[in-house]
């Protein structure tokens, strides 16, 4: 791993960047169907939904080859990977990955192998490296176990360097093993880490992108895997460590973004009784915290400071309307897997992405929120540019105070304001109109 680089200067990024532009549009219409990792209007939720429907049927592939990369994103062959690119782009790239690395104490030292961590290019041309593999091993598959074209029972998931493999029989899995180390070395010039790269039968589960996925008595299930889970339980308990003394309302700043992230990530699959468990966790750390602040106190009067009932809730912790969220009020919602070979450079397919990105746009909004952002067809109405939920800020129009779209919307506040004079906008487009209404 290179550990001394040198900081790209604006110059070297910006060059980065114009040829990722130029190159990307070119190449994302050429990738495989179930290639997700560093790809526009693909992720990680995409690539899970696709392992779900290559596992879910009683008639699927039981056996999984869990693929490791040895140190993917530095050993990448340059030979190999320039082959790939068209001449006009050879040189520009070439002079990417041959730029030494700058060692206080060794100096320059020439590079080998690797693409350049942190460069703008890198994931790109990462991609472009294992690009042929789902065609690649398929035919590979065929062919050693003399099956025929379609029906083999072979499929592949790749998210970077991470890869599963599907498999009918556990003969099959085990002996296809050295051929993916085989190809990868022939087409990447990378080795497959033949003692981390596992073959799983589904009823004992796999841990893929951060998830579990498992058959629980025939039945596909995807949940949280307990790494994760106790990840983010850590980083709970480092930031009350790390804040004992702090005010409950850096409290709740510091721990709802850690929250809501870990659980927005895991809201699209089987995860209610994670977030309860976690709940239940955060809820308990936050009883300790505030029972050592204050440890001649008894346990009732330190609730009736930090906490309240809230509906059915009874622990809610926080002050002066400001609380720290539960996981489990978030809304298990499904996400659509976005289809194989569509990209969002091929003009054709255009009216898909504008559909989807609607969709996905509006699948967590109420139905107040929906005739808003519908409105605009979810554009910020300042700049006209496309929006997605997490940038929204409410704007009334028609006078008042300018508040928050996320703020709570009740029947009162629908009574007052109607979607017709409320218009949704980027925060910093807000900001900017704001700074520019009162100046005037």
């Amino acid at each position: 791993m290179h550990f001394a680089l040198t900081v790209p200067s604006i110059h070297d990024r910006a060059c980065q960047a114009i040829h990722k532009m130029a190159m990307e549009p070119e190449w994302d219409i050429q990738f495989e169907s179930n290639m997700y990792g560093f790809r526009p209007n693909r992720s990680t939720w995409d690539a899970i939904s696709h392992v779900f429907l290559a596992l879910c049927k009683s008639s699927s592939s039981q056996w999984i080859i869990e693929g490791d990369i040895k140190g993917y994103f530095d050993n990448v062959d340059h030979e190999k990977l320039l082959n790939k690119l068209a001449p006009e782009d050879r040189v520009f790239v070439r002079r990417i990955l041959k730029a030494p690395i700058i060692d206080p104490e060794d100096g320059r030292i020439p590079t080998a192998k690797g693409t350049p961590q942190g460069g703008i290019l890198s994931p790109l041309l990462a991609n472009i490296a294992l690009h042929g593999i789902e065609t690649g091993l398929r035919e590979a598959f065929r062919k050693k176990f003399g099956l025929p074209k379609y029906h083999t029972g072979f499929n592949i998931v790749t998210y970077a360097d991470d890869f599963i493999i599907t498999c009918k029989t556990k003969e099959q899995a085990e002996q296809f093993v050295p051929v993916i180390a085989e190809w990868l070395a022939e087409n990447v010039g990378v080795e497959l880490s033949l003692e981390k790269t596992r073959v799983t039968h589904i009823d004992d589960g796999f841990d893929f992108l951060g998830f579990n996925v498992r058959k629980y008595r025939g039945t596909l299930l995807i949940k949280p895997s307990k790494d994760s889970k106790l990840s983010v339980l850590r980083k709970v308990k480092a930031i009350l460590n790390a804040n004992k003394s702090a005010t409950v309302s850096t409290i709740i700043r510091l721990l709802n973004p850690v929250i809501k992230g870990w659980s927005n990530y895991y809201s699209t699959q089987v995860s209610s009784r994670a977030f309860s468990y976690c709940d239940h966790k955060i809820t308990g750390m936050l009883w300790h915290w505030a029972k050592r602040r204050h440890p001649k106190k008894n346990s009732q009067w330190v609730y009736q400071k930090y906490f309240a009932r809230s509906g059915s809730k009874s622990w809610v912790f926080g002050q002066d309307k400001q609380t720290v969220v539960f996981m489990s009020d978030l809304r298990i919602i499904r996400h659509t897997k976005i289809q194989g070979k569509r990209s969002p450079y091929r003009p054709s397919d255009a009216e898909y992405f504008e559909d989807r990105r609607m969709k996905l746009t509006l699948k967590r909004l109420n139905d107040f929120q929906k005739k808003v952002v519908q409105k605009t067809n979810g554009r910020c109405a300042l700049c006209g540019c496309t929006i997605s939920a997490e940038h929204f800020r409410r704007w009334r129009i028609n006078g008042g105070n300018d508040i928050s779209f996320n703020q709570i919307i009740s029947e009162q506040a629908e009574r007052i304001d109607t979607h017709e004079n409320v218009y949704v906008t980027h925060r910093w487009c807000y900001e900017q109109h704001s700074v520019s209404k009162n100046l005037a």
